[in-house]
């Protein structure tokens, strides 16, 4: 009689336990599953771009980013809090257990689609690495499910955002002997370097805006008063589009010293750009020449191999 009992109870228990499952299975539903996001820039802990002096980038409170839910033509907003990204609106999964596909990008384009993403116009850049963020374009990539993550698109790590264009870092110091020494223009030339573009994340690649004319010089004007060159070094930063293995590069100055005016160039620098790479240089201005001491080639975040380059220097013949 008490073995026949304990059967039936634990008979009772069993029932019960699978009625509560059941339940819990069918409470869960897609209006439920709210959807979250992560994100950090490739070669970071943390999640705008803010770019530092060694070319490291991090987004910042109020950066905003372009979000596409899978099958999703429309960009949807996600602005950084103090801690967490929001969505313009409230996002959901559709269900716990499949595979989606997610990307996004930085920065944020109002009527952006999938197959059309504004990026930003490089030929407005002013040269500063202060104000780059304003035209660093980043995408990422990342296919998880619900249970990835507890419901959270990471945006890190291998599936990080990443740049786009190539960013040019030059350093023009002066000979400590020479007198002061007075920046007007610095420029760069090559093929496409700051053509309009879109991004197709269908084909997964940047394309030339349709009937765009071709941006290949982008000029850097320091006019009326020029930026004087110290010992310390003035640097110029920009961001250029990737560019072909056979294309060519020309950067060049004017400036002031005692005086005269005086413009030099060079073509030795990289032609071939590649997105996502950071491209340093050295230049130093002598009295009859200008010499670029070294220039550096990596990821933004790691270290390259350097070389030296000469380049051509003439007296500004007005």
């Amino acid at each position: 009689m008490k073995k026949t009992l304990v059967k039936w109870s634990c008979l009772a228990i069993g029932v019960l336990a699978s009625c509560q499952q059941r339940d819990l299975s069918e409470g869960i539903s897609s209006d439920s599953l709210a959807l979250n996001l992560q994100a950090s820039v490739a070669g970071e802990i943390i999640s705008r771009t803010t770019t530092q002096q060694d070319g490291h980038t991090t987004f910042v409170q109020g950066d905003k980013i372009g979000f596409f839910m899978p099958e999703g033509d429309d960009a949807i907003l996600w602005t950084l809090g103090e801690s967490v990204w929001q969505p313009d609106t409230p996002l959901f999964w559709p269900d716990q257990k499949n595979n989606y596909d997610f990307c996004a990008f930085y920065p944020y384009a109002e009527g952006a689609q999938r197959a059309n993403v504004p990026m930003p116009d490089l030929s407005e850049q002013d040269g500063t690495l202060e104000n780059i963020g304003k035209w660093d374009f980043l995408v990422a990539n990342k296919t998880c499910n619900y249970q990835t993550n507890s419901g959270k698109v990471s945006f890190t790590d291998e599936s990080a955002f990443k740049h786009t264009c190539s960013l040019v870092l030059v350093t023009l110091v002066k000979n400590e002997k020479d007198a002061e020494t007075t920046l007007k223009t610095a420029g760069f030339e090559g093929k496409g370097i700051v053509s309009k573009y879109i991004y197709n994340f269908t084909e997964g690649k940047m394309q030339p805006v349709a009937e765009s004319p071709e941006g290949n010089k982008l000029l850097l004007d320091m006019e009326p008063e020029g930026v004087a060159i110290t010992e310390g070094g003035y640097e110029i930063a920009v961001l250029l589009n990737p560019t072909s293995e056979d294309g060519t590069l020309k950067f060049s100055i004017s400036y002031e010293r005692d005086g005269f005016a005086y413009e030099a160039y060079t073509e030795a620098m990289k032609g071939h750009l590649v997105g996502g790479k950071c491209y340093k240089y050295k230049v130093k201005i002598e009295k009859e020449s200008l010499i670029i001491e070294g220039s550096d080639i990596s990821d933004w975040q790691t270290d390259g191999e350097t070389e030296d380059i000469t380049v051509n220097d003439v007296p500004k013949v007005e």
